[in-house]
Protein backbone atom coordinates (compact mmCIF):
# COMPACT_ATOMS: atom_id res chain seq x y z
CA UNK A 1 0.00 0.00 0.00
CA UNK A 2 2.91 2.23 0.79
CA UNK A 3 4.77 1.08 -2.65
CA UNK A 4 1.20 2.54 -4.44
CA UNK A 5 0.63 5.68 -2.30
CA UNK A 6 4.39 7.35 -2.90
CA UNK A 7 4.17 5.94 -6.81
CA UNK A 8 0.67 7.67 -7.44
CA UNK A 9 2.18 10.83 -5.66
CA UNK A 10 5.42 10.43 -7.69
CA UNK A 11 3.28 10.54 -10.87
CA UNK A 12 1.24 13.33 -9.54
CA UNK A 13 4.33 15.15 -8.70
CA UNK A 14 6.02 14.69 -11.86
CA UNK A 15 2.74 15.21 -14.52
CA UNK A 16 2.13 18.36 -12.61
CA UNK A 17 5.48 20.34 -13.19
CA UNK A 18 7.56 17.97 -15.16
CA UNK A 19 10.36 20.59 -16.34
CA UNK A 20 11.28 21.91 -12.95
CA UNK A 21 11.55 18.28 -11.54
CA UNK A 22 12.29 16.11 -13.41
CA UNK A 23 15.93 15.18 -13.19
CA UNK A 24 15.89 15.62 -9.56
CA UNK A 25 12.87 13.30 -9.38
CA UNK A 26 13.97 10.52 -11.20
CA UNK A 27 17.03 10.55 -8.99
CA UNK A 28 14.93 9.98 -6.14
CA UNK A 29 12.55 7.02 -8.26
CA UNK A 30 16.02 5.10 -8.66
CA UNK A 31 14.68 2.42 -5.76
CA UNK A 32 11.10 2.39 -7.47
CA UNK A 33 12.76 2.03 -11.13
CA UNK A 34 15.02 -0.81 -10.11
CA UNK A 35 12.47 -2.76 -8.40
CA UNK A 36 10.39 -2.57 -11.65
CA UNK A 37 12.42 -2.77 -13.88
CA UNK A 38 11.89 -6.38 -14.75
CA UNK A 39 8.31 -5.57 -15.62
CA UNK A 40 9.23 -2.51 -18.14
CA UNK A 41 11.89 -4.41 -19.54
CA UNK A 42 9.19 -6.88 -20.79
CA UNK A 43 6.32 -4.30 -21.70
CA UNK A 44 8.43 -1.05 -22.85
CA UNK A 45 11.37 -1.83 -24.28
CA UNK A 46 11.65 -1.85 -28.14
CA UNK A 47 9.89 -0.02 -31.22
CA UNK A 48 7.29 1.88 -28.30
CA UNK A 49 10.41 3.17 -25.94
CA UNK A 50 12.02 4.63 -29.17
CA UNK A 51 8.87 6.19 -30.56
CA UNK A 52 7.58 7.53 -27.37
CA UNK A 53 11.16 8.79 -26.89
CA UNK A 54 11.68 10.59 -29.57
CA UNK A 55 8.19 12.55 -29.52
CA UNK A 56 8.88 13.28 -25.81
CA UNK A 57 12.22 15.08 -27.58
CA UNK A 58 11.01 16.23 -30.36
CA UNK A 59 7.73 18.57 -28.36
CA UNK A 60 10.51 18.93 -25.16
CA UNK A 61 12.64 20.52 -28.68
CA UNK A 62 10.51 22.56 -29.94
CA UNK A 63 7.67 23.20 -28.33
CA UNK A 64 9.13 24.36 -24.43
CA UNK A 65 7.68 27.65 -24.45
CA UNK A 66 3.81 26.22 -24.73
CA UNK A 67 3.69 24.97 -21.39
CA UNK A 68 0.44 22.60 -21.76
CA UNK A 69 2.28 20.41 -24.21
CA UNK A 70 5.11 20.11 -21.57
CA UNK A 71 2.86 19.13 -18.63
CA UNK A 72 0.87 16.95 -21.10
CA UNK A 73 3.55 14.62 -21.94
CA UNK A 74 3.99 11.94 -19.29
CA UNK A 75 0.53 11.23 -20.57
CA UNK A 76 1.79 9.91 -23.58
CA UNK A 77 5.68 9.22 -23.08
CA UNK A 78 6.00 8.88 -19.25
CA UNK A 79 8.24 6.47 -18.68
CA UNK A 80 9.87 6.69 -21.55
CA UNK A 81 10.85 10.49 -19.65
CA UNK A 82 12.00 8.60 -16.65
CA UNK A 83 14.18 6.17 -18.47
CA UNK A 84 16.16 9.09 -19.94
CA UNK A 85 17.16 10.32 -17.04
CA UNK A 86 18.21 7.36 -15.82
CA UNK A 87 20.28 6.94 -18.66
CA UNK A 88 22.25 9.94 -17.79
CA UNK A 89 24.44 8.25 -15.79
CA UNK A 90 25.24 5.80 -18.14
CA UNK A 91 25.75 9.05 -20.51
CA UNK A 92 27.92 10.63 -18.64
CA UNK A 93 29.75 7.63 -17.45
CA UNK A 94 30.75 7.42 -21.02
CA UNK A 95 31.44 10.81 -21.94
CA UNK A 96 33.72 11.31 -18.72
CA UNK A 97 35.86 8.13 -19.45
CA UNK A 98 36.02 7.93 -23.43
CA UNK A 99 38.03 5.59 -23.35
CA UNK A 100 39.10 2.82 -26.12
CA UNK A 101 37.03 -0.04 -24.09
CA UNK A 102 33.98 2.13 -23.46
CA UNK A 103 33.77 2.73 -26.74
CA UNK A 104 33.79 -0.77 -28.03
CA UNK A 105 31.47 -1.82 -25.59
CA UNK A 106 28.92 0.28 -27.39
CA UNK A 107 29.86 -1.67 -30.79
CA UNK A 108 28.21 -5.37 -30.04
CA UNK A 109 24.75 -6.58 -30.24
CA UNK A 110 24.34 -7.27 -26.71
CA UNK A 111 21.94 -5.42 -23.93
CA UNK A 112 22.76 -2.50 -22.36
CA UNK A 113 22.09 -1.89 -18.72
CA UNK A 114 21.23 1.08 -17.49
CA UNK A 115 22.46 1.85 -14.30
CA UNK A 116 20.58 2.27 -11.28
CA UNK A 117 17.37 0.71 -12.26
CA UNK A 118 18.79 -2.32 -13.54
CA UNK A 119 16.70 -1.64 -17.02
CA UNK A 120 18.00 -3.68 -20.38
CA UNK A 121 18.03 -2.18 -23.28
CA UNK A 122 19.20 -2.22 -26.98
CA UNK A 123 22.06 -0.47 -28.28
CA UNK A 124 19.13 1.58 -30.65
CA UNK A 125 17.19 1.71 -27.29
CA UNK A 126 19.98 3.46 -25.78
CA UNK A 127 20.59 5.97 -27.98
CA UNK A 128 16.72 7.26 -28.62
CA UNK A 129 16.92 7.54 -24.61
CA UNK A 130 20.14 9.69 -24.49
CA UNK A 131 18.72 11.83 -27.50
CA UNK A 132 15.91 12.65 -25.15
CA UNK A 133 17.94 12.82 -22.18
CA UNK A 134 20.21 15.46 -23.82
CA UNK A 135 17.15 17.32 -25.27
CA UNK A 136 15.88 17.84 -21.53
CA UNK A 137 19.32 18.83 -20.54
CA UNK A 138 19.17 21.46 -23.15
CA UNK A 139 22.79 21.22 -22.92
CA UNK A 140 24.80 22.17 -26.27
CA UNK A 141 27.97 20.37 -25.33
CA UNK A 142 26.02 17.44 -24.29
CA UNK A 143 24.67 17.14 -27.72
CA UNK A 144 27.69 17.84 -29.51
CA UNK A 145 29.16 14.55 -27.21
CA UNK A 146 26.36 12.34 -28.32
CA UNK A 147 26.45 12.99 -32.18
CA UNK A 148 30.63 11.99 -31.50
CA UNK A 149 29.34 9.03 -29.86
CA UNK A 150 27.40 8.21 -32.82
CA UNK A 151 29.34 8.89 -35.22
CA UNK A 152 32.80 6.85 -33.56
CA UNK A 153 30.70 3.86 -33.05
CA UNK A 154 29.37 3.82 -36.43
CA UNK A 155 32.48 3.93 -37.90
CA UNK A 156 33.85 1.11 -35.22
CA UNK A 157 30.48 -1.22 -35.98
CA UNK A 158 31.83 -0.70 -39.60
CA UNK A 159 34.89 -1.72 -38.89
CA UNK A 160 33.63 -4.84 -37.31
CA UNK A 161 31.66 -6.64 -40.02
CA UNK A 162 30.13 -9.42 -37.57
CA UNK A 163 29.19 -6.86 -34.70
CA UNK A 164 25.79 -6.24 -36.29
CA UNK A 165 23.47 -8.40 -37.72
CA UNK A 166 23.19 -7.57 -41.69
CA UNK A 167 19.53 -7.38 -42.05
CA UNK A 168 19.57 -4.97 -39.28
CA UNK A 169 22.31 -2.30 -40.59
CA UNK A 170 19.88 0.10 -42.35
CA UNK A 171 17.68 0.47 -39.29
CA UNK A 172 20.63 1.10 -37.49
CA UNK A 173 22.03 3.73 -39.77
CA UNK A 174 18.69 5.55 -40.11
CA UNK A 175 18.06 5.69 -36.90
CA UNK A 176 21.69 7.29 -36.23
CA UNK A 177 21.31 9.60 -38.41
CA UNK A 178 17.80 10.68 -37.20
CA UNK A 179 19.30 11.19 -33.78
CA UNK A 180 22.06 13.33 -35.42
CA UNK A 181 20.00 15.31 -37.44
CA UNK A 182 18.13 15.82 -34.07
CA UNK A 183 20.86 16.76 -31.95
CA UNK A 184 22.18 19.38 -34.99
CA UNK A 185 18.36 20.70 -34.79
CA UNK A 186 18.84 21.06 -31.07
CA UNK A 187 22.25 23.20 -31.76
CA UNK A 188 19.76 25.30 -34.10
CA UNK A 189 22.62 24.35 -36.97
CA UNK A 190 19.65 23.60 -39.80
CA UNK A 191 21.81 22.89 -42.58
CA UNK A 192 23.18 19.88 -40.92
CA UNK A 193 20.13 18.57 -39.33
CA UNK A 194 18.10 18.89 -42.45
CA UNK A 195 21.22 16.61 -44.47
CA UNK A 196 20.88 13.85 -41.67
CA UNK A 197 17.04 13.99 -41.27
CA UNK A 198 16.65 14.09 -45.00
CA UNK A 199 19.52 11.02 -44.90
CA UNK A 200 16.95 9.16 -43.07
CA UNK A 201 13.95 10.28 -45.79
CA UNK A 202 15.72 8.32 -48.55
CA UNK A 203 15.97 5.13 -46.73
CA UNK A 204 12.50 4.84 -46.33
CA UNK A 205 12.08 1.26 -48.36
CA UNK A 206 14.89 0.09 -46.58
CA UNK A 207 13.62 0.89 -42.60
CA UNK A 208 11.63 -2.04 -41.34
CA UNK A 209 11.75 -1.80 -37.70
CA UNK A 210 11.18 1.77 -36.89
CA UNK A 211 8.31 3.33 -39.34
CA UNK A 212 8.14 6.33 -37.63
CA UNK A 213 11.75 7.18 -38.64
CA UNK A 214 10.63 8.87 -41.93
CA UNK A 215 7.61 10.85 -40.72
CA UNK A 216 9.47 12.38 -37.51
CA UNK A 217 12.48 12.85 -39.81
CA UNK A 218 10.29 14.60 -42.75
CA UNK A 219 8.61 16.69 -39.97
CA UNK A 220 11.94 17.72 -38.01
CA UNK A 221 13.41 18.98 -41.22
CA UNK A 222 10.51 20.85 -42.01
CA UNK A 223 11.19 23.00 -38.93
CA UNK A 224 14.89 23.05 -39.70
CA UNK A 225 13.53 24.26 -43.33
CA UNK A 226 11.13 27.25 -41.73
CA UNK A 227 14.12 28.22 -39.00
CA UNK A 228 16.05 29.00 -42.10
CA UNK A 229 13.05 31.04 -43.90
CA UNK A 230 12.07 28.36 -46.42
CA UNK A 231 8.32 28.08 -45.68
CA UNK A 232 7.65 26.40 -49.07
CA UNK A 233 9.51 23.44 -48.54
CA UNK A 234 8.91 23.34 -44.62
CA UNK A 235 4.97 22.98 -45.77
CA UNK A 236 5.71 20.64 -48.23
CA UNK A 237 7.10 18.00 -45.78
CA UNK A 238 4.43 18.67 -43.41
CA UNK A 239 1.97 17.84 -45.94
CA UNK A 240 3.70 14.87 -47.11
CA UNK A 241 4.03 13.22 -43.76
CA UNK A 242 0.06 14.27 -43.12
CA UNK A 243 -0.79 12.74 -46.04
CA UNK A 244 1.02 9.63 -45.58
CA UNK A 245 1.63 9.07 -42.56
CA UNK A 246 -0.92 11.19 -40.25
CA UNK A 247 -3.81 8.38 -40.29
CA UNK A 248 -1.69 5.73 -39.89
CA UNK A 249 0.21 7.10 -36.83
CA UNK A 250 -1.19 8.32 -33.62
CA UNK A 251 2.33 10.21 -32.43
CA UNK A 252 2.86 11.74 -35.59
CA UNK A 253 -0.08 13.42 -35.78
CA UNK A 254 0.85 14.68 -32.51
CA UNK A 255 3.80 15.76 -33.58
CA UNK A 256 2.61 17.53 -36.90
CA UNK A 257 -0.07 19.23 -34.36
CA UNK A 258 1.98 20.62 -31.68
CA UNK A 259 4.73 21.63 -34.57
CA UNK A 260 1.86 23.86 -36.51
CA UNK A 261 0.90 25.56 -33.17
CA UNK A 262 5.01 26.12 -32.79
CA UNK A 263 4.77 27.78 -35.86
CA UNK A 264 1.74 29.60 -35.22
CA UNK A 265 3.03 30.52 -31.61
CA UNK A 266 7.22 30.35 -32.26
CA UNK A 267 9.26 31.11 -28.92
CA UNK A 268 8.50 34.97 -27.42
CA UNK A 269 4.71 35.25 -28.86
CA UNK A 270 3.37 33.63 -25.95
CA UNK A 271 3.65 34.02 -21.84
CA UNK A 272 6.33 31.52 -20.70
CA UNK A 273 5.82 30.72 -16.85
CA UNK A 274 9.07 28.92 -16.10
CA UNK A 275 7.58 27.22 -13.25
CA UNK A 276 5.28 25.15 -15.23
CA UNK A 277 2.14 25.33 -12.89
CA UNK A 278 0.07 27.33 -14.78
CA UNK A 279 0.01 29.31 -18.33
CA UNK A 280 -2.10 32.14 -19.79
CA UNK A 281 -1.87 30.34 -23.17
CA UNK A 282 -4.80 27.76 -22.16
CA UNK A 283 -6.87 30.60 -21.22
CA UNK A 284 -5.99 32.92 -24.37
CA UNK A 285 -5.68 30.27 -26.88
CA UNK A 286 -8.36 27.54 -25.77
CA UNK A 287 -8.57 25.86 -29.27
CA UNK A 288 -4.71 24.66 -28.90
CA UNK A 289 -6.13 21.38 -29.29
CA UNK A 290 -3.37 19.33 -27.87
CA UNK A 291 -4.89 15.77 -27.20
CA UNK A 292 -2.19 13.42 -25.35
CA UNK A 293 -4.96 11.39 -23.34
CA UNK A 294 -5.15 8.18 -25.86
CA UNK A 295 -2.76 6.05 -24.09
CA UNK A 296 -4.45 2.72 -25.54
CA UNK A 297 -1.50 0.40 -26.93
CA UNK A 298 -2.69 -0.29 -29.88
Amino acid sequence: MQFMEEFIEFVGVVSSNLRSHVLHLCNEAFPLLSEMAAEFERIFVGPKLRLRSSLAAAVYRRAGHIDVTIRNLPKTCYWQILWANTSILSFSDITSEYSTTKKELLNFWHMHTLPTSGLRITHKDLFSLWNLAVTILDDRRCQAKLIDILVVTDVQIKAFGEAWPRYMEPDRVAFNYYVIGCCYAAMELNESAIEYLLKVTRMKPQIKGDPFLVPFAMIEAAMCYHCLGNADMGNELMNIAQAEYGSSSRECKKLLRVYRRVLRFPPGSVYRNENNTHSDLEDNIPELGLDFTDNSED
